[in-house]
């Protein structure tokens, strides 16, 4: 599957911010997983993603939003808001999402 979706640099930019926040806390004030942290690498580094990479980015960020809806305000350094921009943020969810729904739209 050819790699050609690349983060906005917005997103880039959110998710160098979340490596920046998180490298300077405590071990256990840390969020993510190694995926996650791969993730916000490639991102920030302006990897070009398969369509397969990018559907599991957004199926992450439709997941986590659900959760954010009900919560209201959060300390911007709590383990969501980490993960929330090691992921690229809004832009990314937005981005990925457009693409989805073109990849979809062209199955029918």
């Amino acid at each position: 599957m050819p790699r050609k979706y690349s983060a906005p640099v917005k997103a880039q930019q959110i998710a160098a911010a979340g490596l920046r926040i998180r490298a300077g806390l405590p071990m256990s004030r840390r969020c993510c997983t190694q995926a996650g942290l791969l993730t916000a690498r490639r991102i920030v580094r302006g990897y070009m993603f398969d369509a397969a990479e990018l559907r599991r980015i957004y199926n992450w960020h439709l997941r986590h939003r659900a959760a954010a809806k009900n919560s209201g305000l959060i300390d911007p350094i709590s383990k969501r808001a980490q993960a929330m921009m090691l992921w690229g943020g809004e832009p990314m969810f937005r981005y990925s999402q457009r693409i989805i729904r073109k990849l979809d739209a062209g199955k029918k």
